[in-house]
């Protein structure tokens, strides 16, 4: 995992393959996803190749306690709250948690941090533009147009995405909430999207009963 943070491939390869069998697909899925956060789009294209599933979860394990208490130690800037005391303080807050965490996919991960690079090395693998993270959470498609970054939106229109997925749930929820329902495409426009693109994000079927 540090060695795919660093953006190493022929490290982390070397590494997988000195595993038992039984543990090489978990650790390459785990590899591959951990690059998606840290913005390795190479170690991720590599990992693709090698086999991870580009639509696949993953698990991050509790790290070793000694490691766990010094990476999250070292992120307070202020030495006066620094080492154990700033770890004990994060968790008390809920902020960190030593706890086995599932990861992926990795769509929606790199949309999040908009990484656009990431973003087309996982399409040219086929990634599903539509997976979301967890059930009723957004997708890719509605994190980009809420953040306006068009060049993500654009990207995701083109292979497949579809804002009607939005529209149609959205529209659902609010009328049981009795709530007023803004279609993806007006938000879109409201987060400064071109209007070009905003347009692209219509759904007739709902737009026409709205």
């Amino acid at each position: 995992m540090v060695v795919a943070i660093d953006g190493k491939l022929p490290q982390v390869r070397q590494q997988l393959v000195a595993l038992k069998p039984g543990d090489l697909a978990f650790w390459r899925q785990t590899a591959m996803l951990t690059a998606v956060w840290a913005g390795q789009a190479a170690v991720v294209d590599g990992l693709l190749n090698d086999g991870a599933a580009v639509d696949g979860m993953g698990w991050l394990p509790p790290l070793k306690h000694d490691f766990y208490q010094q990476t999250v130690g070292t992120m307070e800037q202020d030495p006066r709250f620094g080492g154990p005391a700033a770890v004990n303080q994060l968790e008390a807050a809920g902020l960190v948690s030593n706890q086995r965490t599932q990861l992926g996919p990795a769509l929606p991960i790199a949309t999040e941090c908009g990484d656009v690079a990431m973003l087309d090395v996982l399409l040219r693998h086929h990634a599903d533009v539509q997976a979301r993270q967890a059930p009723n959470t957004a997708d890719a498609l509605d994190m980009a147009t809420v953040e306006g970054n068009a060049a993500i939106v654009r990207r995701l229109l083109d292979h497949g995405a579809n804002a009607c997925t939005h529209d149609r749930l959205g529209r659902e929820r609010m009328l049981k909430a009795s709530r007023k329902f803004i279609p993806l495409a007006e938000v879109g426009r409201r987060a400064g999207l071109p209007a070009d693109l905003a347009a692209r994000l219509i759904c007739p079927a709902v737009a026409s009963t709205h």
